[in-house]
C-alpha cells in the first residue's frame, strides 16, 4: 500500500490493493473487486457475514407521496435503465408507511410492472402468468 495522495501530477501514489482492518474492506485492483468481510470477492461488490444486510438511506424528511425513495438501477452497455426496484414512502403523514415499485424497461423508458403497497396489497401492471399447479 502507498502513501498520500496529492493532488498534482508529480507527487502522487497508486494504491495496487488495499486493505483496512483484515477483511472489513479489501479493494483487489487487480480484479475491480471490492469486498466488504471478504479479501477474496468473487464479484464486483461482495458483502460477507453471517448478516450480511445492505441499508439503502434516504437521509430527507420527505413525507410525500413517492418521496424519501431509494433505488437499484439496472443498465445496459448504453446507459439505459433495463430495470428498477425502487421503495419510497406512501401517502403525506409523518410515518413510516412504504410501498415497493418493480419496473421493467419496455423500449419506451421505465413502467411499472408490480406493486406492493404499505398494506401488502400487490398490484400488477399486466397479466399474471402462473407455471404449474
Amino acid at each position: 500500500m502507498g502513501g498520500s495522495i496529492y493532488g498534482d501530477s508529480q507527487r502522487q501514489t497508486v494504491l495496487v490493493d488495499l486493505e483496512v482492518d483484515g477483511t472489513t474492506l479489501s479493494i483487489d485492483a487487480d480484479n475491480d473487486r471490492v469486498g466488504i468481510g471478504t479479501t477474496a470477492p468473487g464479484t464486483q461488490l461482495q458483502v460477507e457475514s453471517n448478516t450480511p444486510y445492505i441499508t439503502l438511506k434516504n437521509d430527507t424528511a420527505e413525507n410525500t407521496a413517492g418521496g424519501c425513495e431509494s433505488k437499484l438501477i439496472f443498465e445496459d452497455h448504453g446507459n439505459n435503465a433495463l430495470g428498477q426496484l425502487e421503495v419510497n414512502h406512501v401517502g403525506s403523514s409523518d410515518d413510516e408507511k412504504g410501498q415497493l415499485i418493480l419496473s421493467t424497461n419496455n423500449d419506451s423508458g421505465l413502467q411499472t410492472a408490480v406493486t406492493i403497497s404499505e398494506a401488502q396489497v400487490t398490484t400488477f401492471a399486466a397479466n399474471v402468468v402462473v407455471g404449474g399447479t
